[in-house]
């Protein structure tokens, strides 16, 4: 469970509006703390190496991020590796969340943190551009993809992939770390991951901990961090199988996301908690919505 002593962390937490409209019943959750590995599959995209490693109950106050520490599941690869949570066939609409805690060791890293929904259990691999997508090794799901930093100088640090049907996936949303975007609502990246002077880049996740939602609601994803909406897209269909979490490394061998080994970021989580959630709104429904409350705004002005 993660732990946040500094007064700033504290507040920017308290200040982020929740994502959720309102909660429901819970389907599973994980605090790192008094479980174990067996809750979930572990499967990698090739032969386990020395690169490749799941493991439960991580201290991630090593990572060196100032401030935060707890036990989480670490995530290590040098190609891709997912975990999939055992027992769960999920029924959307859904909510994902959990706290994403990256090292702070980064040179020109090439990790990317994953998570969706898959149907069936092939670890998500993606790549840094719409171009180099067919190099990916198929998966089956519905996913998002966050990479560490800036290497792309384009569009690819942060996007949602559709690979249903067990296909090379394809890219519905990308948005870079700079706050460019080619699909999507567009990446407030000051906002969002605002810059930690010495530590974390504006738009970059090394060096820092985040909140990750993500909402599925048939084939429609949302996606928050930090309680904010930053891409919402429509995928090929609605996945029916259970959640997975991972990270990928389009390079294998080179800047590998593993502790202790080259100059890769690694990995962390905590605090996964999977439930069940009210439908998406429906984009004239939020637009009926705000026009609702800035009339009832006007009336309480008049009258005041």
């Amino acid at each position: 469970m993660r732990k946040i002593t500094t007064p700033a962390a504290a507040l920017l937490l308290a200040a982020a509006p929740a994502a959720l409209a309102a909660p429901g019943d819970i389907l599973f959750q994980d605090d790192f703390e008094s479980g174990s590995i067996a809750s979930y599959t572990v499967e990698a995209l090739s032969t386990f190496d020395t690169g490749d490693a799941a493991t439960y109950g991580f201290d991630y106050g090593s990572f060196g991020v100032p401030g935060v520490s707890g036990n989480g599941l670490l995530l290590e690869t040098d190609d891709a590796l997912t975990v999939f949570v055992n027992g769960l066939s999920v029924s959307t609409p859904i909510s994902i969340k959990f706290d994403a805690i990256a090292s702070a060791v980064s040179g020109g890293s090439t990790e990317a943190l994953t998570a969706g929904v898959a149907n069936a259990l092939l670890p998500f691999d993606i790549d840094l551009s719409p171009s180099d997508l067919s190099e990916s090794a198929a998966s089956n799901g519905l996913f998002v993809g966050a990479l560490t930093d800036s290497d792309t100088a384009g569009s690819g640090d942060y996007g949602v992939y559709d690979s249903l049907g067990g296909a090379v996936p394809t890219a519905l949303s990308f948005m870079d770390a700079a706050g460019l975007t080619d699909t999507g609502i567009g990446f407030g990246n000051a906002a969002v991951l605002p810059e930690i002077p010495g530590q974390s880049s504006a738009g970059v996740l090394d060096g820092r901990s985040a909140e990750f939602e993500i909402l599925v609601d048939g084939a429609r994803l949302q996606w928050f961090i930090n309680g904010t909406l930053i891409t919402d897209v429509t995928a090929s269909a609605a996945p029916t199988g259970t959640v997975g979490i991972g990270i990928s490394d389009p390079f294998p061998g080179f800047n590998n996301g593993t502790v202790g080994q080259g100059t890769g970021t690694a990995f962390a989580i905590d605090n996964l908690l999977i439930t069940e959630t009210a439908a998406i709104p429906e984009p004239t429904t939020l637009g009926v919505a705000a026009a609702g409350l800035a009339l009832l705004a006007g009336r309480r002005r008049r009258v005041a």
